[in-house]
């Protein structure tokens, strides 16, 4: 994916990995640790660097996401990811629990706000694409 693309623009030490599907939710947590509803600014201070995900659709298509915060309320065994779809350029949260893979539903979101055009929806009224996260890209090292 993107890793070496990264690391050759020499914007910290990125590295890519493809561990089996259930495995990927601990690995993001552990790399972008999750937000607690309410915390603010302690979530800011403390929040970790993006994630690029690649999304396997089940016609053997792909496509590249970016996870950027990830919440839990409480001690819920559920978090919900903050995911960076270029499609249509809107966020999808996307429940999910560590140990189970994550699908990644591509649709058009129900509420998005555009300042300067009219937003540019890359998936129709009536598509429900459903993928798979089957590869991470994380920051090793910081800039």
């Amino acid at each position: 994916m993107m890793h070496k693309v990264l690391n050759d623009l020499k914007i910290g030490v990125w590295e890519h990995a493809a561990p089996p599907n259930q495995d990927i939710p601990a690995l993001l947590i552990k790399k972008l640790p999750p937000d607690q509803f309410g915390a603010g600014l302690a979530n800011t201070l403390l929040r970790g660097l993006p994630v690029m995900l690649k999304v396997q659709w089940g016609g053997g298509a792909s496509h590249a996401v970016v996870l950027d915060t990830i919440t839990q309320i409480g001690g819920s065994s559920t978090f919900y990811g903050a995911i960076c779809d270029p499609a249509d350029g809107d966020v999808h949260i996307t429940e999910f629990k560590v140990g189970s893979q994550i699908v990644y539903r591509g649709r058009r979101v129900t509420f998005s706000l555009n300042f300067w055009d009219s937003p540019a929806h890359g998936y129709g009224k009536t598509d429900n694409s459903q993928g798979v996260i089957t590869e991470v890209v994380y920051c090793k090292t910081p800039p």
